[in-house]
C-alpha cells in the first residue's frame, strides 16, 4: 500500500466501453434510476437541501485527500486491468459524503454514492461501470441504516460502523462484475485477474467505509438526537417461525462455505497446474536443448567431413558443382554447399544459381576465424538473402601441400526445412495448451521458431514479471506479452557454456482451463449439495415442528410471540407466557392418554373454551365450496354457530394470520345480518393447514365484545398446532391400517403359507393358507409367544433363528394331515443392519414330491430295459475286428458306435444311480460320523487334484457331527459333488470342503473357484430332465443328471441341497442335513 496526504490528477477520462460492458452500464443505469425513484425522500428544508448538495460536491476535495492505494506487486497478476499512473485508489474520508446522504435517505445516498464513483473512476482512468459499486454500496448503506427491525441482530446492524462494513462487502460483487467486463481479454484469464483486482482493492474501500463508519458512530454517540431509530418495533422476517429462523442459520453458513470453499479449491487446483505445466516446459526445454545441441554437432560433423575430400581441390568448375551435389544429396541436412577462397571470392556452389553465392556479412566475420582456428565455425540465424534465414557452418577445406591459396567450404541450413529443427519445433509446440516455444541467442533475437515470420525478432522477458519457481537450471516468470498485454507463464533455460537459450510461453488461459477441468465437477457437486440443503432446510425445519406435534407447540409459541400484533400493542410477560405454556403443556400430557388421535381433538376444544374464556370451541371441515361437512364442538349450546362455520370456513384460508373479531357486528364483510346478530358477539378464528393447503378451521366463540390480547392468541396458536398434529396423525394411522388391510388381502389371495415373527419371537402375521395348514387361528395366536400355539418343532426351530445373515437353507416338513410342506425362513432387518424378526413361507409339495417318486421308477425300469440290447450292441461291435480286417473308414464308423455305447451306458447308469436315489432302493439307516465320511472322500480325491494343479483344502471341526443316514449314498454324493469341483476348476484354483454343525443341523460345503454357473441355469440345476433338451452339451447334461441324484438322496434323508456360484468367481453347494438324536 502506498499513502499520499494530497494526490494530484495529471488527468482524468474514462475508458471506452468494451462490448460487454454496454449491456452492464444499461442494466445498472436502469437500476439506478428505479432506486431513485422508488426510494424519493422529499428534503422539505433548506438544510437538508443543502447538505444533499454538499455530499454530490465534496468528493471532489475529498477524493484527492488522505489517498491509500495498492501497490502494482499486489496487483501484478492483474496488470491487464490498468495502466502506468492509473493504480485504483480510495481517499480515507471519501466514505462521508456516502454515509451524509444515507442518513438523509436511500436515495440521496444512491446519488451521492454514483457521484463519488464517477469521480473516482475518472481519476484513475477506470470504467464507466466502477462508478454504480459506491451507488449500490450507498443504497445497502441507507437500507441498514434506516431498518426499523427489533432484536440484537437488526441493532447490531443499525450502528454506522457495521453498516459500514456489511454494505461495503455485499456490494462487492458488482465491483468483481464491472472489473471482469471491462478488459479485452475475458473468459478465465479475465476472471482471475477480475478477482485479483478486486481482493487487492477490497482492504483499501474497506478501510475507507469503516473511517466513515467511526466518524459517524462517534457523531450518533455525541448527538443522540441524529439518531434515525429510537424504538425498533418492526418484527425481522426471521423471527416469524422456527423455519426461518433454521434458514437464517443455513443460508450463510452455506453462502459462506460455498464461496470460501470455491475459492480454496480454486486457488489450490491453478497452484497444482502452474506446478505441472512449470513441470513439462521444464522437461520439454531440457528436451529442445538438447535437440538442438544435437543439430549443432550433427551440422559441424557433416561439414566437416565434407571439408576432408580432395575433390574440393578440382579445378574444373562443374566437376567441383558436381562434388557439392553429392555430398549434399548424401546428408539431405544443408540447403547449399558453397565453396570459397581464402579471400572470399565463390568458387563453386550447389544449387548452382546464375548469381553466384556470397558471403553475408556474419560469414565474412566467421571465415577469418575459421582460417585462424582451422576449426568449423557456427553462426547465429541471420539473413543471408537469396537462401532466406539460415545457419552458417564454415571450415578450411583440408589439402594436400599446394602454393595455391585455402579455399572455404560453407554450408547453409533453413530453420524451417532442417528435418533437425523441425522435430525441435514439434517439442517447443503444444498446440493442444496453445503453449509457444522458441530457441534466442545472446542478443535475444528468435533464432529458431516454426513461424518465420517471428524469426530474428527480439524477445525479453517481461521486465514486471514476478518469479514463479526456479527449476532445474531454468526459471518460470509469471508476465504479460507485450503484444496484447495478456497474462502468460514463461519458462527461461539458459544453456550452459552456449549463446543460446530455450524458451517456452503457456497462456494463463490454459493452466486456468486445466484447472477449471480438474476441480469443475467437484465446485458443481458442492454447489448442488447446498442449494439441495437450502432448499431442504425449510421442509425439513416444517417436518420437524409437524412431527414434534404439541411438544413443538411451546417452541413455536416462544418463537412467534408478538408475531402478528402491532407495535405499541400489549406484550406478553414472563408469567403470562409461563402460564400459557402450562396450559399446553397439561393438553399434551391429556391428550397422550388417549390411544386414537381424533378422540383427542374434544379435549383441545375443552381446554380452549377453559383456557380463553370463551363460550364455544369449534373446529370445521369445510367442503372445497366451504360448506361445513363435518364440525366437533364443545362448549355451551348457542344459537346461530352454524351461521358462522359456513362463513369462517370460506375466509379462514391465509395460514399466517388468524381471524379475530372483536365485535361481530362491525364484520359485515365476514358474516351475513344473522349471523352477525346472534349470541356470539366476538371471535378468533385460526386456519389449520397442511402442505399450505387449508382443510380445517378452529375458532372460539364470545358472548360478549371481547378484545383478544397477546396472551390469548399465542395460546390459541398452540392448541390449534396440537390439532393439526393430531389430524396428521389420524391420517397416517388410517393410511396405515388401509395399506395393512392391503397387504393382508394380497397375502390371503396367495397360495402360500405366510407367518412373520418380531425381534422378540412374537407371531405378527398369518395368512389363511397358513392357518389352515397348521390348524391355528390368526385370533388366537397373534401376539402370543411361538412357544405357546402348538406349532410343528422344526417350524419353531426355523422361526426363532434370530440371525440376519440372509435366508435359512429350506426344509421340508411332514405336518400329521400327511401333507408334505416346503419352509423357507428370512430375515428381516432394520436400516442400522439389527434384526426385526423373520418371514416364514409354506409351500405345499406333496404332490411334486409323489410325482417325483412316479418318475424316478419309470426312469430305473426303463433304465434296465434298456441295457440288454446296449449290450448286445457292444458285444457284437466288439466282434467286428475279429471277422477280417477293416478298412480306415470302417474302423471310424466302428469306434464312433462303441463311443456311442459307451455314453449311452453310462448315462443309463446315472439313470439307475437315480432311481435308486430317489427311492428304488430302501436306505440302510445307520448313526454316520459325517466328518469321518467327508474326510475319506477328500483323501480318495487328492491324487486326481494334485494331478490338476489344484489345492483341496478340508475344514473339519473337533465336535463330532453324527446323522442317521446311508454311508455308501452320503458318501456318493460328496465324491459326486467333489469331481465337479475338481473337473470344472481350472489349474491352479482352490477347492474346499467345510463341515460345519449349528445347532441340530450338519451343514458340508464343497466351494471351488471354477468358471462359476449362470443364474439362468441354477434354478432348474437339480432336475433330472433338463429344459435344455437334446441341443444341451453332454457335460452339462451328466452334471445335471448327476446333481439330481445328489438332491434326492440328500432329501430322503430329510436334508436339502443348494447352490450358490458367480460366474467366473466360482461355486459353492450346501448340504444340510439334520443330526441324529443320538449325536446331538
Amino acid at each position: 500500500m502506498s499513502f499520499e496526504i494530497w494526490r494530484n490528477w495529471d488527468g482524468t477520462g474514462f475508458l471506452k466501453p468494451q462490448a460487454w460492458e454496454y449491456p452492464l452500464l444499461i442494466l445498472c443505469a436502469a437500476a439506478l434510476a428505479l432506486l431513485v425513484a422508488l426510494s424519493r425522500v422529499p428534503l422539505r428544508t433548506w438544510r437538508r437541501r443543502l447538505l444533499f448538495v454538499g455530499t454530490l460536491l465534496a468528493p471532489v476535495v475529498l477524493g484527492r485527500f488522505l489517498v491509500l492505494s495498492p501497490s502494482s506487486g499486489i496487483l501484478s497478476g492483474a496488470r491487464g486491468l490498468y495502466s502506468a499512473g492509473s493504480l485504483p485508489f480510495v481517499a480515507l474520508l471519501g466514505g462521508l459524503p456516502i454515509v451524509v446522504a444515507a442518513w438523509l435517505g436511500p436515495g440521496p445516498a444512491v446519488l451521492s454514492g454514483w457521484v463519488t464513483g464517477l469521480v473516482r473512476a475518472a481519476a484513475t482512468s477506470g470504467g464507466l461501470s466502477d462508478s454504480f459499486y459506491l451507488a449500490l454500496f450507498g443504497f445497502l448503506l441507507a437500507l441498514l441504516l434506516h431498518q426499523e427491525y427489533r432484536g440484537r441482530l437488526a441493532s447490531v446492524a443499525r450502528q454506522p460502523l457495521a453498516a459500514n462494513a456489511l454494505a461495503a462487502l455485499a456490494a462487492a460483487p458488482l465491483l468483481l462484475l464491472s472489473v471482469f467486463v471491462r478488459p479485452a481479454v475475458h473468459g478465465l484469464a479475465g476472471l482471475a485477474d477480475a478477482i485479483t483486482w478486486t481482493a487487492a482493492s477490497l482492504p483499501a474501500l474497506l478501510a475507507e467505509s469503516i473511517i466513515a463508519g467511526l466518524v459517524a458512530q462517534a457523531a450518533f454517540a455525541l448527538f443522540p438526537g441524529v439518531r434515525l431509530v429510537t424504538a425498533a418495533d418492526r418484527l425481522p422476517p426471521y423471527h416469524r417461525s422456527l423455519t426461518h429462523r433454521v434458514l437464517l442459520a443455513t443460508g450463510p453458513l452455506l453462502l459462506v462455505l460455498t464461496i470460501g470453499s470455491a475459492l480454496a479449491i480454486g486457488a489450490s487446483s491453478v497452484r497444482l497446474e502452474t506446478g505441472r505445466a512449470i513441470d513439462r516446459m521444464a522437461d520439454d526445454a531440457t528436451s529442445a536443448a538438447l535437440d538442438f545441441a544435437y543439430f549443432l554437432r550433427t551440422g559441424r560433423g557433416l561439414v566437416a567431413r565434407f571439408a576432408q575430400d580432395e575433390g574440393l581441390w578440382s579445378d574444373s568448375q562443374s566437376a567441383l558443382e558436381d562434388h557439392l551435389g553429392h555430398e549434399q544429396n548424401t546428408a539431405a541436412f544443408f540447403d547449399r554447399l558453397a565453396l570459397f577462397t581464402d579471400a572470399g571470392v565463390p568458387i563453386a556452389d550447389y544449387p548452382p544459381s546464375p548469381v553466384p553465392a556470397q558471403l553475408t556479412d556474419e560469414e565474412v566475420d566467421l571465415l577469418q576465424r575459421a582460417l585462424d582456428t582451422g576449426t568449423v565455425v557456427v553462426s547465429s540465424a541471420h539473413d543471408s538473402g537469396h537462401d532466406g534465414i539460415v545457419f552458417s557452418f564454415l571450415v578450411p577445406a583440408a589439402g594436400a601441400d599446394t602454393e595455391s591459396s585455402a579455399r572455404i567450404l560453407l554450408g547453409r541450413t533453413r530453420t524451417e526445412t532442417n528435418p533437425i529443427l523441425r522435430g525441435l519445433h514439434a517439442i517447443l509446440e503444444d498446440s493442444a495448451s496453445g503453449r509457444d516455444g522458441f530457441v534466442v541467442d545472446s542478443d535475444g533475437r528468435v533464432v529458431v521458431h516454426s513461424d518465420a515470420a517471428l524469426l530474428l525478432t527480439e524477445w525479453l522477458p517481461d521486465p514486471a514479471g514476478v518469479t514463479v519457481e526456479s527449476v532445474a537450471l531454468g526459471v518460470a516468470l509469471d508476465g504479460r506479452s507485450v503484444a496484447d498485454n495478456a497474462r502468460r507463464l514463461s519458462y527461461h533455460l539458459p544453456v550452459e557454456g552456449q549463446s543460446w537459450s530455450i524458451v517456452m510461453v503457456l497462456p494463463y488461459e490454459a493452466i486456468l482451463a486445466r484447472a477449471a477441468r480438474l476441480v469443475g465437477p467437484l465446485l458443481l457437486a458442492h454447489a448442488l449439495v447446498s442449494v439441495a440443503v437450502a432448499v431442504a432446510a425449510p421442509f425439513v425445519a416444517r417436518r420437524l415442528v409437524t412431527s414434534m406435534g404439541g411438544r413443538a407447540a411451546p417452541l413455536e409459541l416462544a418463537v412467534e410471540t408478538n408475531s402478528h400484533q402491532p407495535a405499541g400493542g400489549k406484550h406478553m410477560t414472563s408469567k403470562e407466557r409461563q402460564d400459557a405454556l402450562a396450559v399446553i403443556a397439561e393438553v399434551g400430557h391429556r391428550i397422550a392418554a388417549v390411544s386414537q388421535p381424533r378422540e383427542a381433538i374434544p379435549i383441545v376444544l375443552e381446554a380452549a373454551v377453559e383456557a380463553s374464556g370463551s363460550a364455544v370451541a369449534r373446529l370445521v371441515f369445510p367442503s372445497r365450496e366451504g360448506t361445513p361437512q363435518t364440525v366437533i364442538g364443545r362448549g355451551a349450546s348457542v344459537d346461530g354457530v352454524a351461521l358462522i362455520d359456513s362463513a369462517l370456513g370460506v375466509a379462514a384460508t391465509d395460514p399466517e394470520a388468524p381471524i379475530v373479531v372483536e365485535d361481530l357486528s362491525q364484520a359485515k364483510e365476514l358474516l351475513d345480518r344473522r349471523a352477525a346478530q346472534g349470541p356470539i358477539r366476538a371471535l378468533a378464528a385460526l386456519p389449520i393447514h397442511s402442505a399450505n393447503v387449508p382443510y380445517a378451521v378452529m375458532w372460539v366463540g364470545y358472548t360478549d365484545i371481547h378484545e383478544l390480547d397477546e396472551v390469548e392468541i399465542s395460546l390459541l396458536r398452540g392448541l390449534s398446532g396440537q390439532i393439526a398434529s393430531l389430524l396428521e396423525s389420524s391420517h397416517q394411522l388410517r393410511e396405515a391400517q388401509a395399506e395393512g388391510a392391503r397387504l393382508a388381502a394380497v397375502l390371503d389371495a396367495s397360495g402360500d403359507g405366510v407367518l412373520v415373527t418380531d425381534s422378540e419371537n412374537r407371531l405378527l402375521l398369518i395368512n389363511t393358507t397358513a392357518e389352515q395348514a397348521l390348524g391355528i387361528a390368526a385370533s388366537d395366536t397373534v401376539g402370543r409367544d411361538l412357544g405357546e400355539i402348538g406349532l410343528p418343532p422344526p417350524l419353531i426351530k426355523l422361526m426363532l433363528d434370530s440371525s440376519a445373515e440372509g435366508d435359512a437353507p429350506p426344509q421340508g416338513i411332514a405336518l400329521p394331515d400327511g401333507r408334505t410342506w416346503r419352509i423357507t425362513g428370512s430375515a428381516i432387518t432394520g436400516p442400522d443392519g439389527q434384526p426385526m424378526g423373520r418371514t416364514i413361507t409354506m409351500r405345499d409339495v406333496t404332490e411334486s414330491r409323489q410325482m417325483d417318486e412316479t418318475r424316478a421308477a419309470f426312469v430305473g425300469q426303463l433304465s434296465h430295459d434298456l441295457r440288454t440290447p446296449l449290450s448286445l450292441i457292444h458285444g457284437y461291435a466288439a466282434m467286428f475286428p475279429t471277422e477280417g480286417e477293416l478298412n480306415e473308414r470302417q474302423s471310424l464308423f466302428l469306434k464312433k458306435i462303441m463311443l456311442g455305447a459307451s455314453q449311452l451306458e453310462q448315462q443309463l447308469d446315472d439313470l439307475i444311480e437315480l432311481g435308486e436315489a430317489e427311492g428304488g432302493r430302501p436306505l440302510e439307516l445307520k448313526p454316520c460320523h459325517v466328518g469321518t465320511l467327508v474326510t475319506q472322500s477328500v483323501d480318495s480325491r487328492r491324487p486326481h487334484a494334485a494331478a490338476k494343479g489344484l489345492t483341496l483344502r478340508l475344514d473339519v471341526p473337533e465336535e463330532a457331527a453324527v446323522v442317521s443316514g446311508d454311508a455308501s449314498l452320503l458318501r456318493q454324493v460328496v465324491n459326486h459333488l467333489l469331481d465337479n469341483a475338481v473337473q470344472y476348476t481350472p489349474a491352479g484354483g482352490i477347492v474346499t470342503v467345510v463341515l460345519d454343525v449349528q445347532e441340530d443341523q450338519a451343514v458340508i460345503r464343497v466351494s471351488d473357484t471354477g468358471k462359476g454357473i449362470p443364474k439362468k441355469d441354477q434354478a432348474r440345476l437339480f432336475e433330472a430332465v433338463p429344459s435344455g433338451g437334446a441341443g444341451e452339451a453332454d457335460d452339462k447334461k451328466r452334471l445335471r443328471l448327476g446333481l439330481s441324484v445328489v438332491k434326492s438322496i440328500i432329501q430322503r434323508h430329510g436334508g436339502d441341497v443348494s447352490v450358490d456360484s458367480q460366474v467366473n468367481k466360482g461355486s459353492t453347494f450346501c448340504i444340510t442335513l439334520p443330526l441324529s438324536r443320538a449325536g446331538a
